[in-house]
């Protein structure tokens, strides 16, 4: 099915004639014509030059990753370049760089293989739960609390990245949920964990803003208030949420 993937993207490239070029010009003659036809063919002609990392990624996991997420990564990575364009802020290292779009690329590549060996290491464990109880999972684990759900401090940054993924998405309600239970001291229940994040103030806010990158400090400050507002039941619902709907893409890597 990939391999048709391929051909089709192959197919847009070749009309762009996308082998003369490297892929930082690829990346430049897109964004040239990002609002015309060609757009699209040159977004192929990327794909074609990073295509071949897929399989790299998919060796360097072990195989644990099916090769369609590897392909997916690279997609992801391509667009969050395209997005970023790093080389035009005056404030990046890569400002003006005429290199920039790869390094850039290898950089996103590896930030998506962190956040895929993430998910991958947290469905494994959460797929091992009998129920959505973290009390029955902490029992289950002999009260091991480090690394419970995502396999200890060796995955530490991958764990960050996957967590940041969060963050990047303003989604903080489940953010902060994640980073409590695997990297504060608080118990492994619904109701301790709701109760770390009642007294969360603006105090607090000086750590996730060094542990994560892109954190809006107007709008975080401003969802920690809203926060104390938000019933205790109602966020013990989110957080059960949160590791079913982990556990639930869990089973679908089937590892």
């Amino acid at each position: 099915m990939l391999e048709d993937v391929l051909k089709s993207y192959k197919r847009k490239a070749e009309v762009v004639e996308w082998k003369k070029y490297n892929p930082n010009e690829l990346f430049f003659k897109y964004i040239e014509h990002e609002n015309d036809e060609l757009a699209e063919n040159y977004f192929a002609g990327i794909v074609c030059r990073y295509w071949g990392h897929s399989g790299r990624m998919y060796t360097r996991c072990n195989r644990h990753i099916p090769f369609e997420e590897c392909y997916d990564s690279i997609i992801d990575s391509i667009k969050y370049v395209l997005e970023k364009r790093v080389w035009e802020d005056p404030n990046s290292s890569l400002y003006n760089d005429p290199t920039g779009p790869d390094k850039a690329m290898h950089v996103a590549m590896k930030r998506q293989q962190g956040i895929v060996l993430s998910k991958y290491n947290a469905h494994r464990r959460l797929s091992n739960f009998n129920t959505l109880s973290l009390d029955e999972a902490k029992e289950n684990y002999n009260d091991s609390a480090e690394g419970l759900l995502f396999g200890g401090i060796e995955n530490n940054e991958y764990l960050k990245t996957f967590i940041s993924e969060y963050f990047d998405n303003k989604d903080y309600l489940n953010a902060i949920f994640l980073d409590t239970i695997c990297y504060s001291n608080v118990e492994y229940t619904a109701e301790k964990v709701v109760k770390f994040l009642k007294n969360l103030t603006n105090s607090d806010v000086e750590y996730y803003l060094t542990s994560y990158e892109n954190i809006n400090v107007n709008e975080f400050k401003k969802f920690l208030r809203e926060l104390k507002d938000i019933s205790s039941n109602y966020l013990k619902i989110k957080f059960n949420s949160l590791l079913y709907a982990l556990k639930k893409e869990g089973n679908v890597y089937g590892k």
